[in-house]
């Protein structure tokens, strides 16, 4: 058998032919990003199908544990890959996956915008250039304004979704003569 001696001064690193035309980093994803995200993703999605109704049914607060969760997967996410985009992508996944079991199709499009909307302020939040300077407790408490804020976004889907179609419940007949009756 013979051995092969290779130097390294032989061996030739072809680049692509249109490296100028090539995607920027911050455009593409890696594999272990796309791994992240659908791993994220689907325990956001287990945490609402299964957790979601048992933790309701305990503790008898909608939804409040379950964004609490959700928001923490958007942190590890954002720390973990470091890049802008990705918790949107997740956010939307997630909340397109979500919302296509849930029944009642308009009020899946209302929440479902609202988590991905969330999920986009969170990511533009957490990526500005002035966060990179930010150092302990004020790095902190910067984040965790980030993700009350865009948690606050995602409501307003929601509560427009209530105001917009139960406002007819609001001053309806039976609803003013129950209140008249209470008087």
């Amino acid at each position: 058998m013979e051995k092969f001696n290779i130097k390294t001064s032989q061996i030739k690193v072809y680049k692509p032919i249109r490296e100028e035309h090539s995607v920027p980093r911050r455009f593409s994803m890696d594999t272990k990003e796309l791994a992240l995200i659908s791993i994220f993703s689907s325990l956001w999605i287990v945490s609402r199908i299964y957790l979601g109704p048992l933790i309701s049914q305990v503790t008898h607060i909608h939804g409040v544990i379950q964004r609490v969760m959700d928001w923490f997967l958007m942190l590890i996410l954002a720390d973990l890959t470091g890049q802008f985009g990705r918790v949107t992508a997740m956010a939307a996944i997630t909340s397109l996956l979500t919302r296509m079991i849930r029944p009642g199709r308009i009020y899946a499009i209302f929440v479902g915008f609202g988590y991905a909307l969330g999920g986009f302020i969170f990511d533009l939040l957490y990526f500005l250039p002035i966060v990179r300077r930010l150092k302990g407790k004020t790095r902190v408490a910067y984040i965790l304004v980030t993700a009350a804020f865009s948690g606050l976004i995602a409501l307003v889907s929601y509560m427009l979704f209530k105001l917009a179609f139960n406002t007819t419940r609001l001053f309806s007949l039976d609803a003013l003569l129950s209140c008249s009756k209470r008087l």
